[in-house]
């Protein structure tokens, strides 16, 4: 409707009122309003394109499968986004994969001695350290300690391959001692494992075989046993046969002493001892047996001593029967039970000296009195330290404050490696 249709007939029927107006004229004003119809905005798409929208019908099965692929999508981005853990399977390693074992946030990692090729070994069991690899590399024994400050701990084995079980408690229901040094130690075949445990007012050593089964004590608890050490088997020298030496602390804590024991239990004796209220000895070692080399033929144990009153701590070879070789006698240094030890190839011995510096000795058993060549390395490790299966690398608590782990090659040893910025031990995986 237009101005020259509308405006005349509503002009009169205003100018008259509605009582005089003409009677039509509402009606038809209103009338010819309806000839335009208004477009309401909701409906403006579907008038103003070519052509009219259809509305497509999705089957349902189509939508459930399309929210399955989306849910699977996020889960495996948010796996990724926490570094892959939830993706991986069991560790398998060739049988000529060197890796190293550590703890890290209460957890069990493996990684190559670069640091590369981090997998974690362990699975939900917390509080996590202290790993150690058997001889032969297929297992690792560690603790689960019942609190991040310590506490009892429990002994687990777990399988590197991922063989079933997994994970294996084989301490029963005793309560692990937890220290600086694992209170561990694996038969040189791998098939059983000893360890210190309370099993009432003093600590006892155990022996249990590496599925959990045959566990007994081969000590009295009459004294506070721990930090047992498991020799190799031996064909000749003082040491003939297979033995378990341990740590004994009397209760009154005025002597400390080193006994053995075979496995199962039988002919216990003392083979040194010190007396006094503040003396000290770190675990023992067994130097590896070698026939082919001159002089190797005896399998001997070293450790650190404190003498008492004052003295400083020294770096010992023991032959047995009083026969001892001072290494070192300025003072050892890091962790107290930490002990001096022997490279694989049986050539070096190894420790913490007291200024915090590394020090490194030739093996030399061959005369009464130690004569070997000592290399200072300086601070490039602290607290403790142990070898690589191929004696050609050191590793152990990082330098000033042990707060994590670190590889050093004995040729170079400024190209360390850092491999965890946590503090505890570690164990290199030998390989055959």
């Amino acid at each position: 409707m237009n101005n020259l249709q509308f405006d005349p007939i509503v002009a009169q029927w205003l100018s008259d009122g509605p009582a005089e107006g003409p009677e039509h004229a509402l009606q038809r004003a209103l009338a010819l309003t309806r000839t335009h119809r208004q477009q309401s905005r909701w409906e403006f798409p579907r008038m103003w394109l070519p052509a009219p929208v259809a509305e497509v019908q999705v089957p349902r099965v189509v939508v459930i499968g399309a929210l399955l692929v989306l849910t699977l999508s996020l889960l495996i981005a948010l796996a990724v986004a926490v570094g892959g853990r939830f993706l991986q399977g069991p560790l398998v390693l060739s049988p000529t994969d060197e890796v190293i074992a550590f703890a890290e946030a209460g957890e069990i990692y493996v990684a190559r001695p670069d640091g590369s090729d981090r997998r974690p070994l362990n699975a939900n069991v917390p509080n996590a350290a202290d790993p150690l690899f058997s001889p032969d590399g297929t297992h690792v024994a560690f603790l689960a300690k019942a609190s991040v400050g310590g506490g009892p701990a429990r002994l687990l084995i777990a399988s590197v391959d991922g063989s079933t079980p997994t994970l294996l408690e084989v301490s029963a229901d005793l309560d692990v001692v937890v220290g600086d040094i694992p209170n561990v130690s694996w038969s040189s075949d791998g098939s059983r494992i000893a360890f210190a445990a309370r099993a009432g007012a003093n600590a006892q050593i155990f022996v249990v075989n590496r599925d959990g089964s045959s566990l007994r004590a081969i000590t009295d608890g009459s004294a506070h046993s721990d930090l047992p050490s498991w020799s190799p088997i031996a064909e000749f020298g003082l040491y003939v046969g297979d033995w378990i030496a341990y740590r004994v602390t009397k209760p009154d804590q005025q002597l400390v002493s080193f006994e053995r024991v075979h496995p199962d239990g039988t002919a216990p004796e003392l083979f040194s001892a010190v007396l006094g209220a503040d003396v000290s000895l770190s675990k023992l070692t067994w130097s590896p047996f070698d026939p082919a080399q001159p002089g190797h033929l005896y399998v001997n144990s070293a450790y650190a001593m404190n003498a008492g009153f004052g003295s400083d701590s020294r770096a010992l070879i023991d032959g047995g029967g009083g026969h001892q070789l001072e290494i070192w006698t300025a003072g050892t240094g890091g962790f107290a039970d930490a002990p001096v030890q022997w490279s694989p190839d049986s050539r070096f011995l190894a420790f913490i000296s007291a200024d915090g510096g590394l020090i490194v000795g030739d093996d030399d058993r061959t005369l009464d009195v130690y004569d070997g060549d000592l290399r200072e390395f300086g601070p490039v490790l602290d607290c403790w330290v142990d070898w690589s299966p191929d004696s050609q690398y050191l590793y152990g608590g990082a330098p000033n404050d042990c707060a994590g782990i670190v590889a050093v090659p004995l040729a170079n040893p400024l190209a360390s490696t850092r491999l965890t910025n946590e503090p505890g031990t570690a164990s290199w995986r030998r390989v055959p």
